[in-house]
């Protein structure tokens, strides 16, 4: 694996909070996730890894990969739980595991075992996912806790674009994101 800028590492040492944007789950946002490094960096990082979740599918979030890792789709698009694992899996640098029900336990993440599926802990690297209010994209809220997700809510969003999509509200957004950090702060999980 290639190894990221030291600038990306020092960074995330330094991070009282990560947050993953919207954008482009294979093309944008797995890329950094697999450098050499940054998940174990990530994991490190003590405050919320903030998920952000777009208010639409796209060409990447429209099928979701088959949980036998082979690339093909299993017809569906993928739920919020689908694009959680598929982070995780990459910050893990694990080949072909993007779905909520893979295996998972790579880099010593042990993996988690509820209701007789096999679910990957993923609160290494996602703690807290938010969702615009009316997104296209389904909100398993209840799965993203059973898989380590400390917090799921959606935020109001608005109508925009050249295009209608539903997207984040900024103003909700930005509030949103402080209340993140604030909870955890005064949760006692980091010194502030």
């Amino acid at each position: 694996f290639p190894a990221p800028n030291p600038r990306v590492l020092a960074a995330l040492r330094n991070a009282e909070a990560v947050v993953y944007g919207m954008g482009s789950l294979y093309t944008s946002i797995a890329p950094s996730l697999i450098l050499e490094g940054v998940g174990e960096a990530v994991a490190a990082v003590e405050g919320p890894k903030v998920l952000l979740l777009n208010g639409s599918l796209d060409r990447e979030t429209s099928l979701a990969p088959s949980a036998g890792g082979g690339g093909a789709s299993e017809g569906r698009p993928m739920a919020a739980s689908d694009i959680a694992a598929a982070i995780a899996a990459a910050a893990r640098r694990e080949r072909g595991a993007f779905s909520s029900s893979s295996e998972g336990g790579a880099a010593g993440i042990p993996s988690a075992r509820r209701g007789g599926s096999r679910l990957v802990d993923i609160s290494p690297f996602v703690t807290t996912v938010l969702c615009p209010e009316g997104s296209e994209i389904e909100f398993d809220a209840p799965r993203l806790l059973e898989m380590g997700v400390t917090r799921a809510r959606t935020v109001r969003s608005r109508r925009g674009g050249g295009e209608g999509r539903v997207e984040f509200d900024p103003d909700a957004l930005v509030a949103a994101l402080a209340d993140e950090v604030a909870s955890w702060r005064a949760s006692g999980r980091r010194g502030a």
